[in-house]
Order: C-alpha cells, then sequence, then structure tokens
C-alpha cells in the first residue's frame, strides 16, 4: 500500500469503508470505518482525513448502559459534528439506533441540522413529540426510514420533511395516517411497510395518497378491522410488488395493479389466498414478467405459475415438498409457461427422482437454469444426474 499513488490507494480506502458502514457510539463499534485506517501510519491518518467521501457514511449507536450525563455520551455528542465537518461536501447517509432515550434523540436531530442541507438518506426512530430544530433542513433528503416507537400518547408529526422535494424512497414502521401528514407521500416511488403495528387501514389510506408509486414492499399483519372493505384502490404505476406475511389479505382484495410487472410472495399456500391473487390478476389485466415464490408448497406455486403465462423469469425460494411435477408441467408438449427462458431454485433441497426429471425436461429446451443446493453433499450426485449439457445450469451451494 505504501507504494501505491494516492489516487489508487484513494479508491481502495472508500471500497474498504463502502464495505460496512461506519458505527460510532458502542465501544464494540467504534473503530470502524475511516477510524481503522487513520491509525495504520502517519500517511494513511493524512489520506483518510483528507478523503470527504469516507466519512459522509454514519451508523450512530448509544453506549452501552448510556444516560446524558455519562461522559462517554458527552464523548459521542462531541465526536458526532467533527466527524460529519470532516465530510466537506459529500452527500451524506446516517443512521441513529432506536436504543436511545427520546431527550438524546433531540440532541442528535440538533447536533445534526447544521449538516441536514447536505442529508440524502435518513433513518431515524420517532418518539412522542420528536423536537427538529427549526433550522433542520431536507433539501438533499432522498431516502427516509422513520420507525415510530411505541408510546403512550400520539405522536406530533414532524412537519420538517413538507420540505424534502427530492424524497422518493420511504421506509415506514408503526405508523399512521397522522404521522405521516407532513410527508410529500405524493412524490414516493418507492414505499415499504415493515413489520409493525400499522393498521391496514392507514397503510391503504397512505398508498390512495402515492399517486406515482413504482415499487411497494408491505409485511403487514391481517387487520381485522377491514372486514368493512374500503373502496378498490389503483395504483397505476406501480411495476414492483412484495409481499410478506398475510399482506395478501390485507392488500389483495383492495388492490388494481395494470403496469405490475414483477411480484413476490412469501408463504401464501392457502387456497383462499391463491384465489385472492388470481382475482387480483383478473380485476389488474397484468401482464406479469418476473415472479419469486418464497417458502411455498407445490401446488401453491404450479396455481401461481399457470396463471401468469406471460412469465420469463421464475425465482423460487425454499421450496416446500418435491418441484418433480413443476419439471414435469414444463416438459409437456403445451408449455404451461411458454414465454419463461429463466429458472432459478435457491435453497433447493431435492431428491433423486425431481433432478432426474428436471434432467429430462432439459433435453429439448434452452432454458437458463441456476440451482443453490442447501446441502454440499448434494452438489456430486446433482452434477453427476445433470452431467449432460442441458442448456445452460448454474449449480451452487447456499
Amino acid at each position: 500500500m505504501q507504494s501505491l499513488p494516492p489516487e489508487l490507494a484513494s479508491l481502495v480506502f472508500v471500497h474498504f469503508v463502502a464495505l460496512e458502514p461506519p458505527r460510532i457510539g458502542s465501544s464494540s463499534r467504534l473503530r470502524t470505518g475511516p477510524l481503522v485506517l487513520a491509525s495504520v501510519c502517519s500517511s494513511w491518518r493524512a489520506l483518510a482525513l483528507r478523503l470527504p467521501e469516507l466519512w459522509g457514511v454514519i451508523r450512530i449507536y448509544p453506549p452501552v448502559g448510556a444516560n446524558i450525563s455519562n461522559q462517554r455520551i458527552r464523548d459521542l455528542f462531541q465526536l458526532l459534528p467533527l466527524w460529519l465537518s470532516r465530510s466537506g461536501n459529500t452527500l451524506l447517509d446516517i443512521y441513529v439506533s432506536n436504543a436511545f432515550h427520546r431527550h438524546q434523540i433531540d440532541t442528535i436531530f440538533a447536533l445534526l441540522a447544521p449538516f441536514s442541507p447536505r442529508i440524502r438518506a435518513l433513518d431515524i426512530p420517532i418518539q412522542e413529540s420528536a423536537s427538529f430544530p427549526s433550522e433542520f433542513q431536507c433539501s438533499s433528503l432522498e431516502s427516509l426510514i422513520l420507525e415510530f416507537l411505541p408510546q403512550r400518547r400520539v405522536v406530533t408529526p414532524p412537519s420538517v420533511f413538507v420540505s424534502a422535494t427530492l424524497l422518493r424512497h420511504l421506509t415506514l414502521s408503526n405508523a399512521t395516517l397522522s404521522s405521516v401528514e407532513y410527508i410529500p407521500i405524493e412524490l414516493i416511488t418507492h414505499l415499504e411497510f415493515r413489520a409493525s403495528s400499522s393498521s391496514a387501514y392507514s397503510c391503504l389510506e397512505i398508498l390512495r395518497r402515492a399517486s406515482r408509486l413504482e415499487e411497494l414492499i408491505a409485511e403487514l399483519e391481517w387487520d381485522r378491522d377491514l372486514l368493512h372493505p374500503p373502496a378498490l384502490l389503483t395504483l397505476a404505476h406501480l411495476h414492483t410488488l412484495r409481499l410478506v406475511t398475510s399482506a395478501d389479505r390485507t392488500l389483495f382484495p383492495f388492490l388494481v395493479l395494470p403496469k405490475l410487472d414483477s411480484l413476490e410472495l412469501n408463504g401464501l399456500n392457502s387456497n383462499a389466498a391463491i384465489l385472492r391473487g388470481v382475482s387480483l390478476g383478473e380485476r389488474s389485466s397484468w401482464t406479469i414478467r418476473s415472479i419469486c415464490l418464497r417458502h411455498m408448497n407445490t401446488d401453491a406455486i404450479l396455481q401461481m405459475l399457470s396463471i401468469n403465462p406471460s412469465l420469463e423469469i421464475v425465482h423460487i425460494d425454499w421450496p416446500l415438498g418435491s418441484l418433480a411435477l413443476l419439471f414435469v408441467q414444463m416438459a409437456s408438449n403445451a408449455p404451461f409457461i411458454p414465454a419463461l427462458r429463466q429458472l432459478s431454485i435457491q435453497n433447493y433441497r431435492p431428491e433423486t427422482s425431481e433432478i432426474a426429471v428436471l434432467a429430462s425436461t432439459l433435453t429439448s429446451s434452452s432454458l437458463k437454469v441456476s440451482i443453490s443446493l442447501v446441502h454440499k453433499s448434494d452438489v456430486n450426485w446433482v452434477k453427476e444426474t445433470l452431467r449432460e449439457p442441458f442448456g445452460d445450469i448454474l449449480l451452487r451451494v447456499t
């Protein structure tokens, strides 16, 4: 490294810091990122200190057992502005742990305020009435992750985000309709509802404001309050939908997705869930090109594939049961997915008969196949069974 030109060494430094975002606060995480580089020798220290891009990403954690009077928390509050001042004009990516006390979070907001015009991505917890300084600006904010922490009283929605005209990516946890009142939802193109206590009704009403939404990720629990269904909601620009847990019951019956191109489902195995998917597809008249099915049994997989003949790319992850019937269907004279060109099976634990059927299927196919096996012991016999150069096969261990 000592013989490398500064330009090349700078690239190595930037790549090193990008591998794991620097963390400050907790003693076990202090010496990360540029601090590691700066501690090697004087020349590395000089180079690290004059590279602002090394200091533009930071994850902030409280010292273990710290409180506001603790010397270590005061040290952290002194380090934070010094760290960010090293970032020059670089856009910032900031995460604040939800392990801080509320008054400590308010202090962090105050310390971030002078640098706020350069914050591009912000991941923060909100508890009770969040106190953002009046000078806090969001003019560069593109990505926002808000975790509304459980509390005994209603959250006062932060109005600071009204000015976030560049905001496009939003992730919400425990959100209510009122808590996002001052967030420009109408600008959002990528929205995620994380596992939380958010009601499905609130999520649907938030979606009604998201007129430009292109990608939706939803992890919601079944909401019995939706026994009186709301009006259908058309998301005219949505091209990607990823659903986790029972979100099929929460969202499927109330959406129309005419432009959907990519669908990801997790754990949908009941006939009722599949029927809701069928109804959504018929109602939307979509032509899906890519689908990912996780933790689903063979019958559910076959049903979801058979109702989407436009599919070109199929990903199956952790299949529950044998896939032999799927391979038989693929080998039939009348292909049930005629446009299919790429099949990926991840976390696969095959039986011998399954791979034999797959080998037979590929004899007359140019299908590109990728298989990721759970057990290393399966590799040799799977390779042996697929020893002929059928199509384009990639085999690896998870």
